[in-house]
């Protein structure tokens, strides 16, 4: 072997992670500029819900909506630039926080493939751009803040309370009243980070759990003001000049949702769609949990006899979820809050290199394995509704993933450097 292939294998091994999340950041940055100028196949709900505001007097889900109106009397805004810039960022940090989250397994190359390409986790956006617009990225982004300030303070409870109040808290609050109400339901398993880290520090535990008491206040109010059909008509009325309707279930409460529902889950409902959502969920949320929960098994992960004897249960409380109708939605939001809570817990590297050693050494095993990855990250996609069609729809999990959006991102260069950089060879087929 010459010494420039050792060189690149060296430094392909040392910047394994580095790579991923650059080829990542490429993909995502297509999405980007196209999410600037172009509807490039997204939901008009999901869009559309962004121009909720306060026009029409309090509501949920208004803040978003309620800054452009305020900055767009000042600055003239275009809608399209503002929203698609402010999804950029908030979609950049998301994956510059699981990057640093993912530090303390760099060394497991199987593993960060396995979480960083899952199409329920960082992808789930592009894969179905319907969700790219969807205001889910500011509960997965809360937990994620979460997790780097355990990792980073994890011994530290002077400066973990001091974040805990006057961060997550702070953040909880806002999301829960002005983006989703959405975040109540994700509230419990906050809970468990903060359980388990007074636990890991025997600290008495309801030691900073009364600090969650003050989310009851945004609970209330988004019961209180979760919209009636006048808000629904006039918010419609003030936004008819920017060709943008508002959902009905804004102005529907609770009546419109169990509607939704019930129609959903008991009158379109079929056996393939039983079979595609189950599937959806063993390879979103279910395979994960085998995993890392054999990894606790094993002492490989340690979390503690306390927590581990009651750690699901904080996690049951968000299945009411699926009163909802989009269940890939649904799942990326389990998924995403159930892999970094196993990311959070103290991991025994050498006991994991052990774990590998043994699984490389075994022919079978090792290779039932690498046709798992591969038809992980290459034949199913998370769709909105995880493969759940409803009325006349064609809803399929399997389909190209991360090959297709390779090719799209390879197509996009050629589009982008022939219309703004240079004009290319016309390709003729």
């Amino acid at each position: 072997m010459s010494l420039s292939n050792i060189s690149l294998s060296k430094i392909f091994n040392s910047y394994f992670l580095e790579i991923i999340f650059i080829l990542l950041l490429f993909i995502f940055s297509c999405y980007f500029y196209q999410s600037f100028f172009f509807n490039f196949a997204t939901s008009n709900y999901a869009y559309n819900e962004l121009f909720i505001n306060y026009h029409s007097g309090f509501i949920r889900r208004g803040l978003l909506g309620e800054i452009f109106f305020k900055l767009n009397s000042i600055f003239n805004l275009n809608h399209r630039l503002f929203f698609g810039l402010l999804f950029a960022v908030l979609y950049t940090i998301k994956i510059m926080l699981f990057y640093i989250i993912l530090r303390k397994i760099r060394d497991f190359k199987i593993l960060i493939i396995f979480i960083s390409f899952s199409p329920a986790l960082l992808l789930f956006p592009i894969y179905d751009t319907n969700t790219y617009f969807v205001k889910d990225v500011f509960i997965k982004l809360s937990i994620l803040i979460h997790a780097i300030i355990i990792l980073s303070y994890n011994k530290d409870l002077e400066k973990y309370s001091i974040f805990l109040k006057y961060l997550i808290l702070p953040l909880l609050f806002m999301n829960i009243l002005f983006i989703h109400e959405y975040q109540i339901l994700f509230i419990f398993v906050h809970i468990l980070f903060t359980l388990y880290f007074n636990n890991k520090n025997k600290i008495i535990c309801k030691y900073n759990l009364k600090y969650y008491l003050i989310l009851i206040i945004p609970f209330i109010l988004v019961t209180i003001f979760i919209g009636n059909i006048s808000h629904y008509q006039n918010l419609n009325k003030f936004l008819i000049d920017y060709n943008i309707q508002i959902h009905q279930q804004i102005g529907l409460g609770f009546k419109g949702l169990f509607g939704g529902f019930y129609k959903w889950h008991f009158y379109y409902f079929s056996y393939k769609d039983f079979i595609q959502l189950l599937l959806s969920f063993f390879l979103s949320v279910f395979c994960f949990y085998l995993l890392f929960h054999y990894l606790i098994i094993n002492k490989i992960i340690i979390i503690g006899d306390k927590i581990k004897r009651i750690y699901i249960l904080f996690f049951i409380p968000t299945l009411t979820i699926f009163l909802n109708t989009d269940h890939g939605r649904n799942l990326s939001l389990l998924s995403t809050h159930l892999v970094i809570f196993y990311l959070i817990l103290d991991l025994k590297i050498n006991n994991l290199k052990i774990f590998f050693k043994k699984i490389e050494n075994n022919f079978l095993i090792i290779n039932f394995i690498y046709i798992f990855i591969f038809i992980y990250l290459f034949l199913w996609t998370l769709p909105q509704n995880a493969g759940f069609g409803g009325k006349e729809q064609i809803n399929n999990i399997f389909r190209s993933s991360i090959f297709s959006e390779v090719i799209k991102a390879i197509k996009f260069i050629y589009y982008f450097v022939d219309k703004n950089i240079i004009v290319l060879p016309e390709i003729k087929l």
